[in-house]
């Protein structure tokens, strides 16, 4: 089991409008879970979606985000702490100028998803702004892409 983990070149990505760095992921937990810190700009959103799979934990370390879970709307500043359990539709948006989250996934193996959808990254550059919303194709294509780890849009 890995020790300790920081941000680096290995582990750190821009998938889906975030830097996503993987401080654990499934393989190094024995599939228990899985860590990333995101980092994100303002607009930054995911469309509401449910987890089959796994459990989701967002821990806020910097900016403001409006997390939607269920019924509930949740405006989460630095040092909250939102569930996002399975079977949960849930989605967020970042409000401030930028976001850092870590983000717990219990078991491991969603964390697949953001790197099948991303790219190496500088561990410190900023991920780029939203540029209106995805085309018709990739949205497409993340819904095929997110089935695979059994995720509903």
């Amino acid at each position: 089991m890995k020790k300790f983990a920081r941000r680096d070149e290995s582990n750190t990505y821009f998938s889906l409008g975030t830097r996503a760095t993987f401080l654990l992921q499934g393989e190094d937990t024995g599939n228990r879970f899985s860590l990333i810190e995101f980092l994100l700009v303002k607009g930054a959103d995911t469309p509401p979606h449910t987890h089959l799979n796994e459990d989701e934990h967002y821990y806020v370390l910097e900016g403001d985000i409006t997390v939607q879970v269920g019924e509930d709307t949740i405006r989460a500043t630095p040092g909250t702490y939102v569930y996002l359990p399975r079977d949960v539709r849930h989605s967020y948006r970042v409000e401030s100028d930028r976001a850092k989250l870590l983000v717990g996934i219990f078991p491991a193996g969603f964390e697949q998803f953001f790197r099948a959808n991303g790219a190496p990254a500088d561990p410190e550059a900023i991920p780029p702004a939203p540029q209106g919303p995805p085309s018709e194709e990739q949205i497409r294509g993340m819904i095929e892409e997110a089935a695979k780890y059994g995720i509903v849009f």
